[in-house]
């Protein structure tokens, strides 16, 4: 993922996607924003977060009311930016918001968040904003006991 500014663009696309400009532009290609599933693994949501080896430890990725789930976002090199991160319940109710500022190295940021346990089950969505505008979103289940 990288916006505007080249920080959150998703540039795994190959290049030359059908371009029948190519004589005529300097670059050709599938769009840096055109998103795949498996392209969303740069914003992640999960509990047992281990800050050295970067992953997280809860394997199976099942969430329940009483866990403490972490959001965690990989970066591409790019200039100093904020981000807001929002954190929706099944009820479309903002649980919290927070801004998360990204340094020109930082490759991944994560951060708990102070949510309110037990968590509501159903499906949780986290959007990752800049200026307003979505850089990411990710949906997570948190089930009930």
């Amino acid at each position: 993922l990288v916006d505007n500014n080249l920080r959150v663009t998703n540039w795994n696309r190959k290049l030359g996607c059908k371009c029948q400009y190519k004589h005529i532009v300097d670059w050709c290609g599938c769009s840096p924003n055109d998103f795949k599933p498996q392209d969303f693994l740069r914003l992640q949501v999960g509990t047992e977060w281990d800050p050295k080896e970067r992953l997280f430890r809860n394997f199976g990725g099942l969430l329940g009311p009483l866990d403490e789930p972490v959001a965690m976002q990989r970066w591409a090199r790019g200039p100093n930016l904020t981000a807001t991160v929002v954190w929706i319940d099944p009820t479309y109710v903002v649980a919290t918001s927070y801004d998360i500022t990204v340094d020109a190295d930082t490759e991944v940021t994560q951060y708990k968040p102070p949510l309110s346990l037990p968590l509501r089950p159903g499906a949780w969505t986290v959007r990752l904003l800049q200026f307003w505008e979505p850089l990411g979103e990710t949906r997570f289940l948190v089930l009930p006991l």
